[in-house]
């Protein structure tokens, strides 16, 4: 028989944010899920990894 289940796993919520991202959107698509479930979940992002540009050209 499988069931589902939801573990918590201590809240430790990294985002990873990419170079070719758009960052008005990341910003604002964090800034919401922090107040996702009102608190309720450990959803909200405790690190914020960014990739950075590269200004070099090949």
């Amino acid at each position: 028989m499988v069931r589902s289940a939801g573990a918590e796993l201590g809240g430790k919520a990294p985002v990873v944010v990419f170079a070719d991202a758009d960052i008005a959107r990341a910003v604002e698509g964090i800034s919401v899920a922090g107040f996702f479930n009102a608190g309720q979940d450990c959803t909200a992002a405790t690190r914020v990894l960014v990739q950075s540009r590269s200004t070099t050209s090949s």
